[in-house]
């Protein structure tokens, strides 16, 4: 009996383990084509970067200008986002020009 409780022990802690390294499931609804998301430079590092963490069309439900869309991608640079300086400024960029403030 002993050694089914250890046995059960080493599976939960192995799934555990498992699952703690699998990345979450981006949040939101996808959309594979990004319609969304007007064509122009920066939207595919938008799509790549972004896409890691929500699915990229939020974006378009937000109101910001340029330094709210500069907060917002330092935010998420802060949060974890993987991309250059440069990158970060690129999608700013695209982000300031595709959803400007209404």
């Amino acid at each position: 009996m002993r050694h089914i409780s250890i046995a059960a022990a080493i599976v939960l802690i192995c799934t555990l383990a498992a699952a703690a390294q699998t990345p979450a499931p981006p949040q939101g609804t996808p959309d594979p084509d990004h319609k969304a998301l007007p064509m122009g430079p920066g939207r595919d590092l938008v799509i790549k970067v972004c896409s890691k963490c929500h699915v990229p069309e939020v974006v378009a439900e937000q109101d910001f200008d340029g330094p709210g869309w500069k907060d917002l991608v330092n935010q998420m640079a802060a949060n974890g986002a993987n991309a250059s300086d440069d990158e970060f400024d690129q999608i700013t960029a695209y982000l300031t020009k595709a959803f400007p403030a209404k």
